[in-house]
C-alpha cells in the first residue's frame, strides 16, 4: 500500500506542475523502435541543407546510464532535466512510480521518458484546424519499461497539422529545416478535408552516438532573458533563437492556410497561402557537471607487486581534477587535458577494484571498475603452408591466466598456438583472457613462395673413340638444387669411372671395350627431385695383338669432393670412386665429433652439427694384396638463416617483443640478441629455438631500452648473424 504522505506529495505536485505540462505533451510522443534507427510516418520532401550536428557525447550517468550530457554545434551542454519539483523541468510526475523519492533508475524509481531539450510550438489555425510542431532531444527505452540495458537516446521533429486540403502541397518551415508535404485524407467521412502527420526519430538503434545524426544538431534558448543555467521556460511562449539559417519561427505555406488568421500570425508578407508563429515553449537545463567515463583500466603483476594502468575522459573544455583511488591505494590526481586523462598505481596482493572521481563536479561524479590483465597478441597465416600462428601473453604473470582465441575455442600455450588447415581465416583474432582481458588484432597474411623443383637434362647422346675423356653434359633448368648423382644404369660391366659424380659435368674415360652406356642424372632440391639418362656410344677398339697381363694394381682412393651443407641435415661420403678398392675405411679427423652410418661402407652417412663449422674425414681403399691408398674430405656446415618477425618496444612498461625464426630448428639453437653492435655489455637476452624455428622474447620493466632509430643485432650458436634490425618504439 502507498503511504499517505506519498500520496499527497503527487498530488501537489501534480496541482501545481499541470497547467505547464499539458501545454509540452499536448502531443504523446511515443517511441516507437525500428532496425533502421529513424521512423517516419508520413512522407516528406525535406529541403536539403546543411544540418548542423550535435558535437560530442558525454560521459554515461554511474546511476541511469544515460548521458550526463550532450554538447550541440555551438558548445552548449544540456543535461536531462530529472528534478520533479522543478518548475523549469518537463517531468511528469505521474509518469514516476514514487515522485516524492529520489530519482533513481537503480532504485527502481526513473520515468519513462526524459528529456534533454523539449520544444513545442502551436498554431490554431482560422478553419478550426491545429497545426504543432515539436522538437526533442529525448532519452527512452526500447521496450517502454525503465531497465538497465535499454537505454535510448534520439533526435525527434515531429509536425501534426489538420485542417488542410487533401491532396494540396504544404510547405513547413521551422528551426531544424524545411519539409514539403501533401495533405492526405484525415477522415474517410469527409475525404476533402487533409492532414499532415509526420515523425522522424533519428538515434534509436546505433547507441547514443547515433542522435548526433539527427537533425537536432543545434539546442534552441530563449533570444533573451532565459532563466539561469535554462535554455528557458516551458511554462511561457517566448521567442528563440539557434534555428538553422536563422529560421526561429513555425511556418506553414499552403492554399488558405492563413486566410483569417489573427495579425500575430500572419506571415511578414501578408498572405492567405502562409501563417506562423515565433513563440515556442521551451524546456532545457544546462548541464551543471562534466561527468567522468573510464576507457580502461589494465593490471599488469609480477611476484614483485603490481601496477595499474587507469584512462578516464570527461568534459574537454575545461580542466578537471580526477581522481583514483582503491582498496591499498592512496586517492592519486590523474595527469591529463582536454578531456583526457591517464595514471599508473601501485598495488600489492590481490588486484583491488578501482574508484574513478571527478571532484570538479558537485555533487561528485564517480564510476568504479575492476582492472582486467592487458593482453598482447600477433596472429599470422602462412598461406602455402596454410599454417595459423597465434602468439598471446597476459600482463598477469603471477596468476598464468588462460588464454583463449573466440571462435577457435582454443586455448593458447605459452610457446604460441599453431593450426594445420584452419576451418577458416579470420581478418581479426580475439584473445580473452581468464582475467577478462581481452585484445583483437589482424591477421598478418605472409606468402612464402613455394620453390620450384629441379628440372634434370642429362645432355645429348655423344659417340666417342675408346680410351678418350668423355665429359657429360649435365644441366638443371629448375629450381634449387642440394645434390647431384651421376650413376651408370648400363651396362653391368663394365663399369666406368666417373670423375665429379655430384657435379653437373664429370668426366670419365672411354673403355677399351666398345659399346652403348646408359647414364642417369639425378637432382635433389626442397621441391623435390628430377631425373635425365643420356647415352654414350663407345666405338668398337682394334683387337690388341700382344696383349700384355696386368699386374696387381694399387687402389687409388677418392673420399669425394669438398661439401657444403645445410646444419642437422644427413650428409652422404662418397668414395665410391675410388679405384681397384675391395674395402673401405673412414676415420673422422677434425671437427665435432659425429656417428657414421656404415651400412654402405663406400658411401656412409651422418647428420651434420648444430653449428657452423668444418668436419674432415679420412678414407682408406684398400685393395688386393693389402695394398691400399688414403684421401681427405672436408665438409663445411653453413650458418643459419635469422628473420625478424617483430621487433618492439613499448616506453610504457619497459615492454620488449622480439619474434623471429631460424631455419635451423632447435633444441640446440640459441639466438643472442644486441641492442646496437654485437659486444657483450650490449647483450639484451639470450633465447632459445624452439623445434619449429621460432624464437620468441617478451619482458616487462626492462632495465634496457632503446631510442627511436636504434637497431637491434643477432647472432646465432648456428652462425648466423642479422645486423641493423629496426625496432618499432612506441
Amino acid at each position: 500500500m502507498e503511504s499517505r504522505k506519498i500520496k499527497n506529495a503527487k498530488q501537489k505536485i501534480s496541482n501545481r506542475r499541470k497547467s505547464a505540462i499539458k501545454r509540452l505533451f499536448l502531443v504523446t510522443l511515443t517511441v516507437l523502435i525500428t532496425l533502421s534507427g529513424s521512423i517516419f510516418w508520413a512522407e516528406a520532401e525535406t529541403v536539403p541543407m546543411d544540418f548542423p550536428r550535435l558535437a560530442k557525447v558525454g560521459p554515461i550517468h554511474e546511476d541511469n546510464g544515460y548521458p550526463v550530457w550532450y554538447k550541440d554545434s555551438k558548445g552548449t551542454r544540456l543535461q536531462l532535466c530529472l528534478d520533479v519539483n522543478d518548475p523549469l523541468c518537463a517531468l511528469d510526475p505521474a509518469e514516476i512510480p514514487n515522485p516524492a523519492a529520489p530519482i533513481s533508475l537503480k532504485n527502481g524509481n526513473f520515468p519513462v521518458e526524459a528529456f534533454y531539450q523539449l520544444a513545442s510550438s502551436t498554431i490554431d489555425l482560422p478553419n478550426g484546424g491545429r497545426a504543432v510542431a515539436t522538437f526533442a532531444l529525448e532519452a527512452a527505452w526500447a521496450n517502454e519499461i525503465a531497465q538497465d540495458g535499454d537505454q535510448i537516446v534520439f533526435g525527434r521533429v515531429r509536425l501534426r497539422v489538420d485542417g488542410l486540403v487533401t491532396g494540396k502541397e504544404y510547405t513547413i518551415t521551422h528551426p531544424y529545416g524545411v519539409d514539403k508535404f501533401v495533405a492526405v485524407e484525415e477522415d474517410e467521412d469527409t475525404p476533402t478535408v487533409g492532414e499532415v502527420r509526420f515523425v522522424e526519430d533519428i538515434g534509436i538503434s546505433g547507441g547514443f552516438e547515433a542522435a548526433k545524426k539527427s537533425r537536432i544538431g543545434t539546442f534552441l534558448e530563449w533570444d533573451k532573458g532565459a532563466p539561469e543555467g535554462y535554455i528557458g521556460d516551458p511554462n511561457v511562449d517566448h521567442k528563440i533563437t539557434g534555428g538553422i539559417n536563422n529560421q526561429n519561427m513555425f511556418k506553414i505555406e499552403g492554399p488558405g492556410i492563413g486566410k483569417g488568421a489573427p495579425v500575430a500570425n500572419q506571415c511578414p508578407v501578408k498572405s492567405d497561402n502562409c501563417i506562423q508563429t515565433d513563440l515556442f515553449s521551451l524546456m532545457g537545463k544546462k548541464a551543471t557537471t562534466a561527468g567522468v567515463d573510464i576507457a580502461r583500466a589494465t593490471y599488469s603483476r609480477t611476484t614483485d607487486g603490481g601496477t595499474i594502468d587507469v584512462f578516464a575522459s570527461t568534459e574537454e573544455e575545461k580542466a578537471q581534477t580526477i581522481e583514483v583511488k582503491g582498496v591499498g591505494i592512496d586517492p592519486v590526481v590523474m595527469e591529463g587535458s582536454s578531456g583526457q586523462y591517464f595514471t599508473r598505481v601501485a598495488f600489492s596482493g590481490t588486484t583491488p577494484n578501482i574508484t574513478v572521481t571527478n571532484t570538479s563536479d558537485n555533487p561528485d561524479s564517480v564510476k568504479t571498475i575492476t582492472p582486467v590483465d592487458k593482453i598482447t597478441a600477433t596472429a599470422t597465416y602462412e598461406v602455402n603452408s596454410k599454417t595459423l600462428v597465434i602468439t598471446a601473453a597476459s600482463s598477469d604473470q603471477v596468476a598464468s591466466p588462460i588464454l583463449t582465441v573466440s571462435g577457435f575455442k582454443q586455448t593458447v600455450p605459452q610457446e604460441g598456438l599453431t593450426m594445420k588447415n584452419p576451418s577458416y581465416v579470420p581478418p581479426n583474432i580475439t584473445v580473452t583472457s581468464s582475467k577478462n582481458g581481452t585484445v583483437t588484432v589482424p591477421v598478418t597474411i605472409t606468402d612464402v613462395p613455394v620453390a620450384p623443383a629441379p628440372v634434370a637434362n642429362a645432355g645429348t647422346e655423344q659417340t666417342v673413340q675408346p680410351g678418350s675423356d668423355v665429359t657429360l653434359q649435365g644441366a638443371n633448368t629448375g629450381g634449387e638444387v642440394t645434390s647431384i648423382l651421376w650413376e651408370q644404369v648400363s651396362p653391368v660391366a663394365p663399369k666406368v669411372e666417373l670423375t665429379g659424380a655430384n657435379t653437373l659435368n664429370p668426366t670419365f674415360k672411354a673403355p677399351a671395350e666398345g659399346g652403348e652406356f646408359l647414364f642417369k642424372l639425378t637432382l635433389t632440391g626442397p621441391a623435390g627431385t628430377s631425373m635425365s639418362t643420356v647415352k654414350v656410344i663407345v666405338t668398337s677398339p682394334e683387337p690388341d695383338p700382344d696383349p700384355i697381363p696386368d699386374p696387381v694394381p694399387t687402389p687409388v682412393a677418392n673420399a669425394g669432393a669438398d661439401q657444403s651443407v645445410k646444419q642437422n641435415t644427413v650428409v652422404t661420403l662418397d668414395g665410391s670412386t675410388s679405384t681397384d678398392a675391395t674395402t673401405y675405411t673412414w676415420k673422422q679427423t677434425g671437427g665435432t665429433n659425429v656417428t657414421l652410418n656404415l651400412t654402405n661402407p663406400a658411401k656412409p652417412t651422418f647428420t651434420a652439427p648444430k653449428k657452423m663449422e668444418n668436419l674432415t674425414f679420412e678414407l682408406t681403399a684398400i685393395g688386393a694384396e693389402g695394398k691400399k691408398s688414403t684421401d681427405e674430405v672436408t665438409i663445411s656446415t653453413q650458418p643459419d638463416k635469422l628473420t625478424v618477425t617483430t621487433a618492439e618496444y613499448r616506453k610504457i612498461g619497459k615492454r620488449w617483443t622480439i619474434n623471429g625464426t631460424s631455419d635451423i630448428f632447435g633444441p640446440g639453437v640459441k639466438v643472442s640478441i644486441y641492442i646496437g653492435d654485437a659486444v657483450p655489455a650490449n647483450l639484451l637476452t639470450s633465447v632459445n629455438v624452439n623445434n619449429r624455428g621460432a624464437f620468441t622474447f617478451t619482458t616487462i620493466n626492462s632495465a634496457k631500452s632503446i631510442v627511436q632509430g636504434g637497431t637491434l643485432t643477432l647472432v646465432s650458436t648456428s652462425g648466423g648473424k642479422l645486423t641493423n634490425v629496426a625496432v618499432t618504439v612506441k
